[in-house]
């Protein structure tokens, strides 16, 4: 039988995990808030060192006032000079914009003729699966049996420690490379 013991000692679990889920929950919930109190403190700790250094030589209030008006004329200098810079990316793509689109749509178009397709229009593409699945068997296949032939004649594709290209004892590999009457699979070089 449990004590009172260990059920209080369940219950104050259950409750600090309960406490915790709810603590997780309402910080997910206020994490603008959260966020923006970060970067607050953030701003404040990186804006400490200059009103600090200012402050020997003049009031902290002013030296406050004047790394903000320092921080906002940087703001604006660097928007001056990115200014022209912008205009002239912001010309050349409304110019260029167009001409993209076009190619875009042209190459909808084509992939849709290529395909024999259309827009959807009532599951058109839905229907078209089972023929895309048999041209995929149709290549897929051949192509596993002769993945299939090449590990029989000693090309070890999916065994452990086997990789393509490597070197095989030719007398071994022979041993178990089928015979085709019409093939020589021996001899690189007859003809």
């Amino acid at each position: 039988m449990e004590s009172i013991a260990e059920r209080k000692r369940a219950v104050q679990v259950g409750l600090i995990v309960l406490a915790s889920a709810a603590a997780l929950a309402a910080l997910w919930l206020a994490r603008e808030i959260v966020l923006l109190a970060f970067l607050g403190v953030l701003i404040g700790v990186v804006f400490s060192f200059p009103v600090g250094w200012l402050s020997r030589v003049m009031s902290r209030g002013m030296a406050l006032l004047l790394v903000l008006v320092g921080l906002v004329g940087a703001a604006v200098g660097i928007a001056a000079l990115a200014a022209p810079t912008l205009e002239k990316e912001i010309d050349q793509l409304r110019e260029s914009a167009p001409r993209a689109i076009q190619k875009a749509q042209g190459w909808v178009r084509r992939v849709q003729s290529a395909t024999g397709g259309s827009q959807d229009k009532g599951g058109g593409t839905a229907q078209k699966a089972p023929e895309v699945a048999a041209k995929v068997g149709e290549k897929a296949v051949p192509a596993v049996v002769a993945v299939k032939q090449l590990e029989s004649a000693g090309f070890g594709f999916g065994r452990a420690g086997a990789s393509p290209g490597r070197i095989f004892d030719f007398d071994e590999v022979k041993k178990r490379t089928p015979t085709d009457p019409d093939l020589n699979t021996f001899a690189p070089d007859a003809n």
